[in-house]
């Protein structure tokens, strides 16, 4: 069975290396990703649109990996890049994987923060409560943590990685 790649960047959201900022971080996803999905719909849920800028990339991937092909001139506004892959390789000149999505962005340094969705999810529902509008459900209560979590880890596997256990499938 193959699986998703092990996320390279992990930097948290509200440390002190990625304070809290209005405008400091862009989403980077796709609609075609369940992965991306999850982040951009908890993203509109607590109503951080104004708060964490979102940049779209074709959901058809080319050779050269996920494409600004939905934006004029076909390259991040905020960003000023064509490929996703730009920002790996400015973030981690080493880095050999796959540019994936869901990606976390710091605007100022343009540099990857975190590419792992269930991390981003976390890390935006507890770290941003500052700034989750009055009426933003709580995804998220203390007193259910453990079973989310232990759900989340079933659906993870169970559908999320479906998708690719099927487009992997030899029969």
């Amino acid at each position: 069975m193959t699986k998703t790649p092990v996320p390279h960047f992990s930097g948290i959201l509200g440390s002190a290396a990625y304070p809290i900022e209005a405008g400091r971080y862009r989403l980077i996803w796709s609609e075609i990703c369940p992965w991306s999905q999850r982040i951009a719909i908890l993203r509109r849920l607590l109503g951080l649109e104004d708060i964490i800028s979102e940049g779209k990339v074709n959901p058809v991937i080319t050779e050269q990996g996920w494409q600004f092909s939905l934006d004029e001139g076909q390259r991040d506004p905020v960003l000023d890049i064509d490929y996703l892959m730009a920002i790996y390789k400015q973030t981690d000149v080493n880095y050999l994987g796959r540019a994936t999505i869901p990606v976390i962005v710091e605007v100022t340094t343009k540099k990857i923060v975190n590419n792992e969705s269930q991390e981003i999810m976390l890390q935006l529902e507890t770290n941003f409560s500052d700034f989750v509008k009055s009426d933003a459900p709580d995804l998220y209560p203390e007193n259910l943590r453990a079973d989310i979590d232990a759900l989340n880890a079933i659906l993870l596997e169970e559908i999320n990685q479906g998708v690719y256990k099927m487009k992997n499938a030899k029969t």
